[in-house]
């Protein structure tokens, strides 16, 4: 079985510092993002990765200008499988006034 646990950071802008990271729950998400375990990391027996991505809040919900901050181990899909799923994710703009999310995804296989 694949969990995937996420932990969200806000940052207000790039010269800002980062906010503690906050629950995933608390941020407002209209869909939230769906991550897959990633092949390459499962064939060569990696159970475990964290990837850090960093994207702008557009006002239609909407994740964009995202960028990894963090991806270990590093070239196994982590990253690649987080920036995928950002792609489909959605923020109720309506309750989230933060330009930025930060989203720390953990990867854990059983």
């Amino acid at each position: 079985m694949l969990v995937v646990a996420a932990l969200l950071s806000l940052v207000g802008s790039q010269e800002a510092a980062p906010t503690p990271l906050t629950p995933f729950r608390d941020v407002p998400w209209t869909r939230s993002p769906q991550v897959e375990y990633p092949a390459a990391a499962l064939s060569r027996g990696v159970d475990r990765g964290v990837v850090t991505i960093d994207c702008a809040v557009e006002t239609t919900g909407a994740l964009s200008d995202c960028r990894t901050t963090e991806d270990q181990p590093a070239e196994l899909g982590f990253g690649r499988m987080a920036l995928s799923a950002m792609r489909q994710a959605r923020v109720d703009t309506a309750r989230w006034t933060q330009p930025r999310v930060a989203v720390r995804l953990s990867f854990v296989s059983n």
